[in-house]
């Protein structure tokens, strides 16, 4: 995993509590799908990255594994 500041850190998880709608502490499939859609990309983006990006095959993304994630969506523009 990348080395993140507390800024960034702190940014990536606005947005993952942004996109956990149902705020259950994880991002399911079906609330990445409309993350990606909202980035311009499609279901199948999202089935792929859900698939990469979920290390343990629980269905879930967590805060964690939503961090491997974060820094592929180029429009969140980082802090430095």
């Amino acid at each position: 995993m990348a080395n993140f500041t507390e800024e960034q850190i702190a940014y990536i998880k606005t947005k993952f509590d942004e996109v956990d709608a149902d705020k259950s502490g994880s991002i399911s499939q079906a609330e990445l799908v409309v993350l990606i859609k909202s980035l311009g990309g499609g279901e199948f983006s999202a089935k792929i990255a859900h698939g990469q990006f979920d290390n343990n095959n629980d269905g879930k993304l967590t805060f964690d594994e939503f961090m491997k994630f974060a820094p592929t969506v180029d429009s969140w523009d980082l802090p430095n």
